[in-house]
């Protein structure tokens, strides 16, 4: 047996309704009363009747054939994570005897450059080819304004550097002085 849902009891009431005042206007009708103001009203409340049942029934039968849903509710928590997948291949192995970088520490001994000029002195780093990008770090305290500047591996094994003076004054010579080079291809 279907559920009885509100709309269905409003169409059950409004149909007996309907019944019931048919049957009154039968029993007018077969009574033999003259036609009165009171028939007339009852049959025109059947008439009303009437429409409301049939568009009562046309929403029981849109309920029928696509049930009602409430309200989305809120998101549940994230899920678990799953579990690892399979590792990746290897990648390429790079040419054999083809290092990245170069990095030589040594020493430079650098005296009498002007104020306002620079130098071009060569290192000797073993393994610089020609191409690489160089870089000259200090490895002690300088005279503020002594610049080293790597410029290009000239040669291989060779590192042009310029020594500038932007100290604003005469540069005081260094001697045996720490530095590190680095290349990178």
């Amino acid at each position: 047996m279907p559920k009885l849902t509100p709309v269905r009891s409003a169409v059950l009431v409004a149909a007996a309704a309907v019944v019931v005042m048919s049957w009154s206007i039968a029993s007018f009708a077969a009574s033999g009363e003259p036609a009165s103001g009171r028939k007339a009203n009852l049959q025109t409340q059947v008439h009303k009747l009437s429409k409301k049942v049939k568009k009562l029934s046309a929403q029981v039968r849109g309920l029928q054939q696509s049930p009602a849903t409430g309200a989305t509710g809120p998101l549940g928590p994230p899920g678990a994570a799953g579990a690892t997948g399979p590792g990746g291949p290897a990648g390429a192995t790079g040419p054999a005897g083809s290092p990245d970088m170069v990095d030589v520490a040594g020493t430079v001994s650098l005296s009498g450059i002007p104020n306002g000029r620079c130098s071009q002195v060569t290192f000797s780093v073993a393994g610089a080819q020609v191409g690489d990008v160089p870089v000259v770090s200090t490895q002690a305290a300088i005279q503020s304004g002594i610049v080293l500047l790597g410029q290009r591996v000239s040669s291989p094994d060779h590192v042009e550097v310029d020594a500038c003076n932007f100290s604003g004054g005469a540069m005081t010579a260094i001697s045996d002085f720490p530095v590190r080079t680095m290349t990178f291809r």
